[in-house]
């Protein structure tokens, strides 16, 4: 899936609305919810190495290729998370809740420890299924060129700042021109016409030059 794609499900997953499986009335445990913070991470490093659209249908528009990831993504994300992590939280909460009655626990810091260990199995049992997809994928690849990508257009960005404060108000002026006319280039008649309007200076200039001769 593109960047864009997986950036857009992350955000409707963190509105908390779902948008194909119904939420539980409930919470999927009473847990606190960071581990299901890292395994929603887990789940988009995965889709993000994943091809959801069909290689075939490469010839269509872009915006039908977002679409389809955008919608499969999250169908993908809610069964992952609605589902999957569910079922695994409440199993890993029971057993969590096992091991606290077995170590029996001194009453003054039993709150303390139940939180703790409620918060840190969780946690753990997503971190390594986390750690295990960017090890599998190329997440690990994607992340590392995205941020010397990142890197090289702020250095780039940086020595043209530079440049431009080095330079005087008619170079700035002649600068800023010359992007405005790469980013946003005029339209043929326009060119047409500044074309006509240089012809008709040039020829001008020609014509005082005879009367002068």
């Amino acid at each position: 899936m593109e960047t864009l794609s997986i950036s857009i499900v992350a955000f409707l997953q963190l509105l908390g609305y779902s948008y194909f499986i119904k939420q539980p009335e409930d919470q999927c445990s009473p847990s606190p919810p960071f581990g299901s913070w890292v395994f929603l991470l887990a789940t988009l490093c995965f889709l993000w190495d994943l091809k959801i659209y069909p290689c075939r249908f490469m010839h269509m528009a872009r915006h039908w290729q977002l679409l389809v990831e955008i919608v499969g993504g999250l169908l993908l994300t809610e069964i992952a998370t609605l589902i999957v992590w569910c079922g695994v939280e409440r199993v890993i909460f029971w057993l969590t809740q096992e091991l606290i009655h077995l170590l029996d626990l001194d009453d003054c810091l039993h709150g303390l420890h139940e939180y703790s260990l409620h918060s840190l199995t969780p946690v753990a049992v997503s971190g390594a299924l986390l750690w295990f997809i960017i090890e599998a994928t190329d997440t690990k690849y994607c992340l590392v060129n995205s941020v010397r990508k990142m890197r090289r257009n702020w250095q780039q960005m940086l020595r043209m700042l530079r440049i431009v404060c080095r330079m005087n108000n008619s170079d700035r002026r002649r600068t800023l021109r010359a992007c405005k006319l790469a980013m946003f280039p005029p339209r043929r008649g326009r060119c047409k016409q500044e074309e006509e309007d240089d012809d008709e200076e040039g020829l001008g200039l020609d014509d005082e030059a005879e009367d002068t001769d």
